[in-house]
């Protein structure tokens, strides 16, 4: 694959996908290399490049939502495990049974 760089520091491969720009590329927090113009385009929340990624040197990322207080970790009317939810109107997080609508217990935070 050929590159050249057109317009300043910008660099472009020979079918015009941008590669690069120091504008909208960062570095990697595993390794440090710079993370490709592709990657963040695809990925634009992404902190490590490619190849930390693919050899699993990814740092842990954090769960996608707020996880139940550790003594409400199981329904206290079923006994079932418990999950934090959202209501959709308000945006409040509510613990609430993982067996609902067959157990319907919740408690606000």
């Amino acid at each position: 694959m050929k590159c050249k760089e057109r317009g300043g520091e910008q660099i472009w491969n020979d079918t015009d996908r941008l590669l690069y720009d120091p504008e909208r590329t960062r570095n990697c927090v595993s390794c440090g290399e710079l993370i490709p113009y592709p990657r963040i385009a695809s990925l634009p929340n992404t902190n490590i490049c490619t190849s930390c990624a693919t050899e699993g040197q990814a740092p842990p990322n954090a769960p996608p939502h707020p996880q139940p207080p550790v003594e409400l970790r199981s329904c206290p009317r079923c006994g079932a495990p418990t999950a934090m939810y959202q209501n959709t109107k308000f945006k409040n997080w509510f613990v609430g049974c993982s067996t609902f609508p067959k157990c319907r217990w919740s408690k606000w935070r």
